[in-house]
């Protein structure tokens, strides 16, 4: 599936080609919350923060748009944006649905991440190697974690997760 191949290029920083790539899999599927929430990201990896906000929002809007693999995207990219009282309330309302539900530390850290509080991402980052948050098999090449693969911390939870059997 096209949206895979997407999925693909984000992760390898070629964001043109799953930009590309992920709108030919919208024009089969205009209502695919996945591809419109990979399109996002693509956006926001690019600084395309207005397009990328409103490609998160639009899939949030679609079916199977508020899954706890997508939501926190959102959230990221309302951090990014500068909207801030959104990102946090992302983050109340994900924190809530844990008591229910799955809720990913991963995404929570994500967000906090978007909104510079860096102690509080590796915190949650700490969290979601514990808790084995399914998110948590990207965390050696998502783009939007690159900043921190410098920090003594995060360096410490891929060595550990590297070590994990």
């Amino acid at each position: 599936m096209s949206d895979q191949r997407g999925f693909v290029l984000y992760m390898a920083g070629r964001y043109d080609e799953a930009i590309a790539q992920i709108r030919q899999t919208l024009e089969l599927e205009p209502r695919f919350a996945h591809a419109h929430c990979w399109l996002g990201r693509a956006y926001l990896q690019k600084g395309l923060l207005q397009e990328g906000l409103a490609e998160l929002q639009h899939a949030a809007n679609l079916p199977g748009g508020d899954s706890p693999l997508f939501v926190p995207w959102l959230g990221y990219a309302y951090a990014l944006s500068g909207k801030r009282a959104e990102a946090l309330r992302v983050i109340q309302t994900m924190k809530a649905q844990e008591r229910k539900s799955f809720a990913s530390p991963y995404g929570v850290a994500l967000i906090y991440w978007g909104l510079g509080e860096k102690e509080q991402a590796l915190a949650w980052l700490e969290r979601a190697y514990q808790e084995r948050d399914p998110l948590w098999a990207h965390v050696k090449v998502e783009p939007a974690l690159d900043a921190l693969r410098s920090n003594r911390h995060f360096q410490d939870l891929l060595r550990r997760t590297m070590s994990r059997p």
